[in-house]
């Protein structure tokens, strides 16, 4: 390794791990001298080290070492497909330094019109959701290449701020599971699974994840409460003490919820599992087609998903008068913004509205003290 003055500044010359030769050039000797000194730690270490002509290939792989292990499993397995059907053939080979704003937003573009395999060997139109996650997956390994020095990150467009602008996402109206269908899918489904299962989704708002892998300690019938803290996770087919959000939560057990888990519990006891088949846990997708699947068909709703039911519970607590902050805090947003976005038609379709209610007494009160204050005034004359 070496520091030498050139005619933009110091120049930094290593060999990584790997044998290969890089070159990088700083203002200040300092910076210059700091950044040998990290390469040489690196390199004694066996870690491959990367620069600015490094390509983004080389990058992702100091990417995944540093950032893959605060995430879960389920979201590296997700980054993982992305990176290998759509970024690294398109920018595997090209170095950090040269991908810009251009290049991502004609790739955003390529995505948004030919991104989705379809039969024949043909391909169509990406969702517009699915580019916003590839480019998520891009965006936030420059943003780490750019904390290391190596790239510039590329932001998405926003008010006011100029990025990479995203086709747009046009939200579409969910329907709901009915009370009385899920009732119907309750009493259809199998006995080990029951009720309880149901109601957790359709009237709690509980993720499929979150009800698997669910304690029998996280059910509080004292305080009519249920603990979400452990999830079932699908790509490791593992129970993780962590939730989607990465917080736990609180969510209410209403009384038809509370009498299905209090005889679901005593039918089906387990020292670690609410739901389990002789003693093991579900795995979701088998869960999906052995249980799910000929559950929904028995009873014609073909098209009601698990998931479906978290939109009933979301609707349920709506229509009785719950505000959007608690409706977020129940079934685990991360803001209430996002809640008021995905479910703000429900508020709009709410036969009663307490803040109306409540104006309209205020306004009232108002005005027949304003009529009396006018009455009172002497007339001239």
């Amino acid at each position: 390794m070496s520091v030498k003055k050139v005619k933009t500044g110091y120049q930094v010359s290593w060999r990584s791990a790997d044998g290969r030769r890089h070159r990088e050039t700083f203002r200040t000797q300092k910076a210059a001298n700091q950044h040998e000194r990290d390469m040489r730690d690196l390199r004694e270490q066996g870690v491959t080290t990367v620069g600015r002509k490094s390509t983004l290939a080389e990058f992702v792989r100091t990417y995944q070492r540093d950032v893959y292990p605060r995430l879960r499993a389920n979201t590296t397995k997700g980054y993982d497909l992305v990176l290998a059907r759509h970024i690294l053939p398109v920018f595997g080979e090209t170095r950090l330094q040269d991908i810009d704003q251009r290049r991502v937003q004609d790739w955003v573009n390529d995505l948004a019109d030919h991104g989705k395999r379809v039969k024949g060997g043909q391909r169509g139109p990406m969702a517009p959701r699915t580019v916003e996650a590839c480019f998520a997956v891009l965006s936030s390994i420059l943003s780490v290449a750019a904390e290391y020095g190596y790239a510039r990150p590329v932001p998405r467009a926003g008010r006011g701020r100029a990025g990479v602008r995203l086709p747009k996402v046009h939200m579409t109206r969910r329907t709901p599971a009915t009370l009385e269908q899920i009732y119907r899918l309750g009493y259809a489904i199998d006995d080990d699974v029951g009720p309880a299962f149901v109601y957790l989704a359709g009237f709690c708002g509980l993720r499929i994840s979150e009800i698997l892998g669910m304690h029998p300690s996280a059910v509080d019938f004292d305080r009519h409460r249920i603990h979400v803290w452990r999830t079932k996770e699908q790509a490791t087919a593992s129970i993780v003490d962590m939730t989607k959000s990465g917080k736990d939560r609180y969510v209410t057990m209403t009384q038809p919820v509370e009498d299905a888990m209090r005889q679901h519990l005593a039918e089906y006891p387990h020292p670690d599992l609410v739901f389990h088949r002789n003693g093991r846990s579900f795995d979701a997708s088998n869960f999906h087609k052995t249980v799910w699947k000929p559950t929904r068909d028995s009873v014609g709703l073909p098209n009601v998903t698990v998931h479906t039911l978290r939109h009933s519970a979301a609707s349920i607590m709506i229509a009785n008068g719950w505000s959007a902050k608690r409706v977020q805090r129940e079934l685990g947003h991360h803001s209430a913004a996002f809640t008021l976005d995905r479910y703000g038609h429900e508020f709009d379709l709410r036969e009663e509205d307490p803040g109306r209610d409540m104006l309209t007494d205020a306004l009232t009160k108002q005005l027949e003290r304003a009529r009396r204050s006018s009455e009172e005034v002497p007339q001239d004359g």
